[in-house]
């Protein structure tokens, strides 16, 4: 069945800032990692929403430039 596991997920990473992702096991941190590296694989799907990279929307292709998130 479906599964839910990023839902209502928003934030924003200025440059040169460090961000950390931390939380319980199980909560979503290798997955939204899985999506902004554009490597989620079956049996993860997108469902909806989008991803902004640089301040331009990337749409539904999720495809980034090589090196930009490091």
């Amino acid at each position: 069945g479906y599964i839910p596991v990023l839902n209502n997920l928003t934030f924003e990473i200025r440059d040169n800032e460090i961000f950390g992702i931390a939380g319980e096991s199980g909560c979503g941190k290798t997955t939204l990692l899985k999506v902004l590296y554009d490597i989620i694989t079956f049996p993860l799907q997108i469902d909806q929403g989008r991803v902004i990279l640089s301040g331009k929307r990337n749409g539904d292709t999720f495809s980034y430039e090589s090196g930009t998130i490091r």
